[in-house]
């Protein structure tokens, strides 16, 4: 009667967890759809946005082009009047920064070949000239696309003239009493592809996505990589993080102006993303926006809790199959045997399963900095922070761009890193005097920095220097070591204390602002036993105690300081092999010192079993564990109680355990360790070890 009890209560407890099992799988594989249906409405609201918005800018300035045609045309205005009315039309299109009407050759004057009046803006001033006078543009592309094509050019082109990459809109016109049959010129407005790409790189698509533009043959007109555009490549040519499949669609839809959305693998980052493409009314462009569909970064401890539940549930549920399929409730000793013996199977499985995940999904760091990954998050952090915008407003602070680039990096100790790198600075006209100095590294024990040159630029200069710091670094999840995740963290202060500056991140050096793809960080660093996961500039609010005898000390209210945080994350294999394999192989000792124990005279003829014997084996032991957790600590400076060391603990404990169990059984004659010749100890050993394991595991990872 009692076996059958227990084996429906067994079937009824596996019951019990299959329904829980499916419903956390159900509700883990919903929570993960409804994250990625919501990236998906998110991305085509961002992206139906961003091309309404694009598509008003240039729709803007095609009644100032289109009237002024229909002027020339009408006899309204007359060729030699044209610079007053590019002036006001211009004057009216602050989006554009040139506008101009060019005549086929001789239309003007039979012995004047070209005539092209023009106004543009520069320095905040729309000046007039003459583009015959720099280029005949006769012999340009994009002279020939416009007289055969009316509307908004096809393709970016760079201009001569301004050295910008430029897009224009062009409508023909014919004079009163031409005698030419089709046209006679083009108004034509150039607008700066600076604009539109600026437009592009603000897009709030979080710091795992960026958006692009392309024109009608694939060409790049915006992207995040500024070498693409000014190179004038197609997305066929290359595009960073699609494979060809990808790149042949998405230039598919350019080539017929429609729109979609496809799902594709990051080749960099070996990501699923989500490519969503969106055409511009107006012109013959497409707007495309790249989303990563398992950015784990937001919710990595939500994630891995859920499947660390549903895998808990699913050893449960093995475990209870095991138990009904060995019919052990029938206590025969070879089930038995199978069955504990499967269960420690399982809960080294579920040790496992928790080292993964926690590698997969690991935990956000505490002193997280406010993260900076594109032009918007700068802006916005800028204007909608309280406490910074007043004290940007009370102290008229000056605004530093601040680049880094890390070269090299090696650890010195636990809490301490060696870096060498670069650094520069642009700084402004209306920067005077001391308010020219440098930077440096509050967080640095030693630094040499040193300044290499100077280059004058159009508003000012660009300073830069190289590096060599010894930067005190805490590592915060050494505690879970050997799964900690640590940041590398640059804090950036002007050089002289209390100066009414703040440096913010330099974004436009940048080609890529995504943190996955490492921007600032040498992609040769050698850094080993680590692996590089991202980096990204930030902003630390912190206040000081004290003004330091400084009355008035801006950087004492709490104002940001500029922060590069380089994650790093332990790679497992060498501290698997050095410190949790040698538990294994003595666990694994232990229990063969253990088997060896008998009271049946054959078997100890053969073991040659003696307690001396288990207990100089048991000393033996304790040793090597003690210098390995000795050397542990000594390497990784910690608080607290490591993850590693439970395990030595455990080890510690079992030693005793097993001590014990040979002194009861050769100095006693009856007990639980005598049943059957002490087959239970025997028997529980590996489900107790790993089961402690486990529930180690399980406490300090979860």
């Amino acid at each position: 009667m009692f076996k059958i009890t227990i084996h429906w209560v067994a079937v009824g407890l596996f019951l019990l967890f299959l329904g829980l099992f499916f419903y956390q799988l159900y509700t883990l594989i919903e929570n993960k759809q409804k994250i990625e249906r919501e990236i998906i409405v998110f991305g085509n609201d961002q992206a139906k946005k961003a091309s309404y918005s694009i598509d008003e800018q240039l729709k803007k300035l095609e009644p100032l082009v289109n009237s002024l045609a229909q002027d020339l045309s009408s006899g309204a205005v007359k060729p030699e009047d044209l610079t007053s009315h590019l002036t006001n039309l211009l004057n009216k299109a602050p989006d554009a920064f040139r506008m101009g009407v060019i005549f086929l050759p001789y239309v003007t004057n039979p012995k004047t070949r070209l005539y092209a009046p023009y106004v543009k803006r520069e320095n905040g001033q729309l000046i007039p000239y003459q583009m015959e006078d720099t280029i005949d543009y006769t012999e340009k592309s994009w002279y020939h696309d416009g007289l055969n094509m009316q509307g908004w050019s096809e393709k970016p082109h760079m201009s001569q003239t301004t050295n910008r990459l430029t897009v224009g809109y062009v409508v023909h016109f014919k004079l009163p009493k031409s005698i030419n049959s089709k046209l006679d010129g083009m108004v034509r407005i150039d607008m700066d592809m600076m604009g539109i790409d600026k437009m592009v790189a603000e897009l709030d698509l979080g710091k795992a996505g960026y958006g692009f533009m392309l024109a009608k043959n694939g060409t790049y007109m915006s992207h995040p990589t500024s070498a693409l555009v000014s190179q004038q490549r197609t997305i066929i040519d290359e595009a960073e993080g699609l494979d060809l499949a990808s790149r042949h669609a998405i230039s598919e839809m350019a080539i017929q102006g429609k729109g979609g959305q496809m799902n594709s693998i990051n080749t960099l980052l070996q990501l699923p993303i989500l490519v969503i493409i969106k055409p511009i009314p107006s012109s013959k462009w497409i707007l495309g926006i790249t989303l990563i569909l398992d950015d784990n970064s937001s919710n990595s401890i939500t994630v891995r809790r859920d499947i660390i539940n549903l895998g808990c549930t699913l050893l449960v549920l093995i475990a209870l199959a095991l138990l009904i399929g060995f019919r052990v409730y029938t206590l025969e000793k070879k089930r038995l045997w199978h069955w504990t013996s499967s269960v420690s199977v399982l809960f080294f499985v579920g040790v496992c399963l928790l080292w993964t995940l926690t590698i997969i999904y690991p935990d956000p760091p505490s002193d997280q900095a406010i993260p900076m990954i594109g032009k918007k998050d700068l802006t916005g952090y800028i204007n909608n922070t309280t406490s910074f915008a007043s004290g940007i407003k009370k102290v008229n602070l000056i605004q530093i761009p601040t680049g880094l680039y890390l070269e090299t990096l090696r650890f010195n100790d636990a809490n301490n890193v060696i870096a060498t790198g670069y650094v520069w600075q642009k700084i402004k006209h209306q920067v005077e005097g001391e308010m020219k100095a440098g930077f440096s590294f509050p967080d640095a024990e030693e630094s040499k920095i040193n300044e290499i040159f100077r280059r004058t630029l159009d508003d000012g200069e660009i300073v830069f220097y190289n590096f060599e710091a010894t930067i005190q670094q805490r590592a915060e999840n050494i505690v879970k070591y050997p799964l900690d995740q640590n940041i590398v963290r640059f804090r950036l202060l002007p050089k002289i204390f209390g100066q009414q500056i703040l440096l913010v991140p330099d974004l436009d050096a940048y080609n890529i602002l995504n943190p996955l793809s490492l921007p600032g960080v040498n992609k040769q660093l050698i850094l080993p036993g680590w692996k590089q996961v991202r980096s990204n500039f930030g902003f630390l609010e912190r206040s000081y105690s004290t003004n330091f005898g400084l009355v008035g000390l801006v950087n004492s209210t709490g104002l940001p300081e500029l922060c590069f945080d380089f994650v790093i994350s332990r790679k497992f294999i060498g501290p698997f092999i050095s410190s949790i394999l040698p538990v294994f192989v003595v666990a694994c000792i232990l229990f063969s010192l253990l088997m060896c124990g008998t009271r049946e005279k054959d078997r100890q003829l053969i073991n040659g079993f003696k307690t001396t014997d288990v207990l100089r084996g048991a000393a033996t032991l304790l040793f090597p564990i003690m210098f390995a957790q000795i050397s542990l600590r000594n390497s990784n400076a910690s608080d607290g109680i490591m993850y590693m060391e439970y395990f030595y603990f455990i080890i510690y404990a079992l030693i005793l355990l097993v001590v014990a169990n040979v002194l009861v059984f050769t100095h006693s004659n009856d007990g639980i360790v005598h049943h059957d010749d002490n087959v239970m100890p025997k028997m529980l050993y590996w489900p107790m070890v790993t089961g402690a394991f486990f529930i180690v595991s399980l406490l300090l990872l979860y």
